[in-house]
């Protein structure tokens, strides 16, 4: 485009449909870039941003809450209802995130030796 060509010519060039390269030139003269607009809710807007703080506090008080839980004390407390793969994209965004110790048992269902020399519980 900045040759001078039309996106016409330019989508015959690189093989895409000339719908998409007049809305790409669009966006460029708009713009003044061709990378990509902002999908999605800007961050800290969704339904869990006020309860970002109650749920720092529970996973430090508790750390080895699962997810299921967290979601059922959220809701028993502030009666907010999401699925538990919500609270694991929020608690992502907050630098938090725990492996989940049965994923260390091994084929016999036991906690190998470096976990029960640890303490840790197995609980999920």
């Amino acid at each position: 485009m900045k040759a001078g060509h039309s996106a016409r010519a330019a989508a015959k060039h690189y093989n895409v449909s000339i719908n998409f390269a007049i809305k790409l030139v669009r966006h460029w003269r708009d713009e003044g870039h061709i990378k990509p607009r902002f999908r999605g809710q800007p961050p800290g807007t969704g339904k869990l941003a006020p309860y970002h703080g109650f749920l720092k506090s529970t996973v430090k008080k508790v750390p080895d809450i699962t997810l299921s839980e967290l979601a059922e004390q959220l809701e028993q407390e502030h009666g907010v209802h999401v699925y538990p793969a919500s609270i694991h994209k929020v608690l992502v965004s907050l630098g938090i995130s725990y492996k989940k110790l049965w994923s260390q048992q091994n084929e016999g269902g036991q906690m190998s030796s470096a976990n029960v020399q640890h303490g840790c519980s197995g609980r999920n």
